[in-house]
């Protein structure tokens, strides 16, 4: 999930879903969210600053 919120069950679904078959999710939001908790890696950051940030790693290899 990056930079939305998770009130709407097509956004918290997938994340609870994950959790329920043990496989890993990330959610990109500087907030607190319904599922901030139930998610395996939480970046505290704005998608845009997250985004350049992963992308610029994954180009330097």
């Amino acid at each position: 999930m990056v930079g939305t919120t998770s009130v709407f069950p097509y956004i918290a679904g997938p994340v609870l879903n994950a959790r329920e078959r043990g496989k890993p999710s990330v959610e990109i939001n500087p907030g607190e969210t319904d599922v901030s908790e139930l998610v395996t890696v939480k970046l505290p950051l704005r998608a845009a600053d997250a985004l350049d940030t992963i992308w610029n790693t994954y180009r330097s290899g």
